[in-house]
């Protein structure tokens, strides 16, 4: 059993890091690694990792065991077996927020083959896991992109990591002043609208006068 652990720091809200970091298929699809979703709690995988002299090929099942979002916390099975007969890789995780810090404990047990030489099992798999962990949080840091009559798209940060001391002045004006946002135009509407409000339209008309000189 060969132990590992991997912590990376994060800004921004913890539960946004820990379900972005839970989402196992966007990641894979991002990485290239071949994820199927059985269900809300099994995955299978097959995916190509080299330790040391060997070249392996892993099929596999990764088993969320318990995912608590109160405490944020997720506890995880994997089992995988080489396709070319080199021995197995199986692992306990365990995936949860500590602080600022996005972490991952586990356990890592190699069988047959893979037991007699001493191979980096712990590198590579460490780097495996901060690959996840920094993609979690590029998926968890949204941003709202404005690109509408603008030359230029105009990208505000999300809320929840800006303050309001930290807000662009320079930006703000520039999208207020945009074309980015604009009053729709009720003039445009289409002529059975304007005929169907025309008797509306002719009883208020006083009215709203009225208003306009008071």
């Amino acid at each position: 059993m060969i132990p590992l652990s991997v912590k990376v720091p994060f800004a921004g809200e913890a539960v946004s890091v820990f379900k972005s970091a839970c989402d196992f298929i966007v990641h894979s699809e991002q990485s290239e690694s071949k994820l199927t979703q059985l269900s809300d709690e099994e995955f299978k995988f097959s995916e190509s990792i080299t330790v040391g002299v060997f070249r392996l090929l892993l099929d596999g099942t990764l088993t969320v065991v318990d995912k608590d979002l109160d405490n944020l916390v997720s506890i995880m099975t994997l089992t995988s077996k080489d396709r070319g007969g080199k021995g197995k890789l199986d692992a306990k995780i365990r995936l949860y927020i500590e602080e600022n810090e996005l972490a991952c404990d586990a356990e890592v047990t190699p069988k047959g083959m893979l037991t007699r030489v001493e191979l980096p099992i712990e590198k590579v798999f460490s780097d495996k896991i901060v690959n996840i962990l920094e993609l979690a949080m590029t998926d968890s840091s949204s941003h709202v992109v404005i690109d509408d009559y603008a030359q230029e798209p105009i990208k505000l940060a999300s809320v929840e990591s800006e303050s309001v001391e930290d807000l662009d002045i320079e930006a703000l004006s520039k999208l207020v002043s945009s074309s980015a946002l604009r009053k729709d135009d009720s003039s445009n509407k289409p002529i059975w609208v304007v005929l169907l409000q025309l008797p509306i339209n002719i009883l208020t008309w006083p009215i709203n006068l009225l208003r306009k000189l008071c």
